[in-house]
């Protein structure tokens, strides 16, 4: 074969480079590149187990660094701390706060666990109309005594400024039961005849002065709803109308005027319109008979009961 002779007088030429040409690409690599790669993954897990470490390190100093930024336990410490001084600083406020007389409990503020918002009255005094009304009686006498029922404790003190020889008094007032309705007052229909039972209407505790109380001036602040249907039939309301009239009635034989403030119209079977000396804004001014005043107490609090019972006795 042509073929076959060519390659064999190549090879006799060149032996060399034909073995080289002929040679078959290594497939396992060289004795010096194993060395190679083994030292490189040495090299890798040192540097991975020395990252570790720093890792681990810094974590270590993390837990137990002072900085609260990076402690949570250093956080949680300080919030007990600080709720521990909360409660120690209550405690001390409620041991040393001053004690309050309960000869002076006022209705809204004074001496009250529980404060009836039907009692609360949001109507601003009118100070100038009132201090108008505490000058024309300072006229008849200088040492004003005045009673005071339904005003805060802010309020008391202006009227002690606006009044300053005068003697302020602060009457309590025990709420009306949260069962009694207006229609428990005022109800459709009764037991005339006494069939069942015998008409009677819920209490109303009124206040009880002192029978050497000498009152010149009653003054009371109703609390108004307009914005409801039936704002005149208001328990409390009707209820303090009865507390300021009692004051007035039995405050010794002499004139007691009766300052209410209220942006609704009192009361007239207590306070007549006969009776209205001035009405400016929220505030009326009356001068009331005490024996009128009387008779009108001594009848039921509404239609809950007979005033004279249909069967003598």
């Amino acid at each position: 074969n042509s073929a076959t002779i060519i390659a064999e007088e190549e090879e006799e030429k060149n032996p060399q480079e034909i073995r080289c040409r002929m040679r078959p690409p290594p497939t396992s690599p060289s004795p010096q590149e194993p060395r190679h790669r083994q030292a490189g993954t040495i090299e890798d897990g040192t540097n991975r187990r020395l990252q570790a470490q720093r890792h681990s390190k810094d974590f270590d100093k993390g837990a137990y660094s002072p900085r609260p930024d990076k402690n949570p336990n250093f956080r949680l410490f300080y919030l007990r701390l600080a709720f521990i001084l909360i409660i120690c600083g209550t405690l001390v406020t409620l041991l040393y706060s001053p004690t309050i007389d309960s000869s002076s409990t006022h209705l809204r503020l004074w001496g009250r666990e529980f404060i009836d918002k039907r009692y609360v009255a949001v109507e601003e005094v009118d100070w100038s109309q009132v201090s108008k009304h505490l000058a024309s009686l300072n006229k008849l006498s200088k040492d004003l005594k005045v009673g005071l029922l339904n005003f805060d404790g802010e309020e008391v003190q202006k009227w002690k400024q606006l009044a300053p020889d005068s003697e302020c008094t602060t009457f309590a007032l025990d709420y009306a039961s949260g069962d009694v309705k207006w229609e428990t007052l005022y109800p459709e229909w009764i037991d005339e005849d006494e069939q069942f039972e015998v008409p009677k209407c819920p209490p109303l505790h009124l206040p009880k002065a002192p029978t050497s109380l000498k009152l010149d001036v009653v003054a009371a602040k109703l609390p108004c709803r307009k914005w409801e249907k039936n704002w005149s039939r208001d328990v409390a309301r009707l209820h303090l109308q009865l507390a300021a009239a009692k004051l007035a009635a039995f405050s010794k034989e002499h004139t007691v005027y009766v300052l209410l403030i209220t942006d609704c119209w009192p009361s007239p079977n207590l306070f007549s319109c006969k009776d209205l000396i001035s009405h400016e804004n929220n505030t009326w001014f009356y001068k009331p008979s005490a024996t009128t005043l009387k008779s009108k107490l001594k009848l039921p609090v509404g239609s809950c009961q007979l005033s004279v019972p249909l069967k003598a006795k």
